[in-house]
């Protein structure tokens, strides 16, 4: 499967993050709470879901 993405041009890893980045932006617009965000997309805590959505959207 590695190789196969490869051929694509992806992997797994970038199509994770794509999944979860337009979930997060579902959620977002149902007004969810954060942390509920975080829990449903798999993240450890809020904390680690911040980040993950800081480097997705540039913020600083």
């Amino acid at each position: 499967m590695q190789r196969r993405l490869a051929e694509e041009g992806t992997s797994l890893r970038a199509l994770i993050e794509s999944y979860r980045h337009s979930v997060m932006d579902h959620l977002l617009h149902a007004k969810i709470k954060k942390s509920r965000i975080a829990e449903t997309l798999g993240y450890a805590d809020s904390t680690t879901y911040w980040r993950a959505r800081r480097n997705w959207t540039g913020d600083r």
